[in-house]
């Protein structure tokens, strides 16, 4: 499970350029417990667009300047993120 703002605040969707009828799709099952309970307020059709669950989320969570900051300084990748590094790296032939 992944949590929502570090999510947002990497923009991953944009990143892989998934078309807009699939991101929110994509994103909701990977969001946690508490995201996914939050959602379960929302219409279907709101569901559906990929900005109205971003800022719905952020909405509800209220988080601020500053506690994105420090999300940021904290955050780490995980081993799956850091061998997908590597392998691009890899497969560009960039030496390791």
């Amino acid at each position: 499970m992944i949590e929502f703002p570090s999510y947002f605040a990497s923009e991953e969707i944009s990143l892989y350029e998934v078309p807009p009828q699939l991101q929110s799709k994509l994103l909701i099952p990977m969001l946690n417990e508490r995201s996914q309970s939050l959602l379960a307020k929302l219409p279907k059709e709101r569901l559906d667009k990929y900005i109205e669950v971003r800022d719905y989320l952020l909405r509800e969570f209220k988080l601020t300047a500053e506690q994105y900051r420090e999300r940021f300084r904290t955050a780490v990748k995980s081993l799956t993120e850091i061998v997908k590094t590597v392998r691009c790296l890899k497969d560009s032939g960039a030496q390791i």
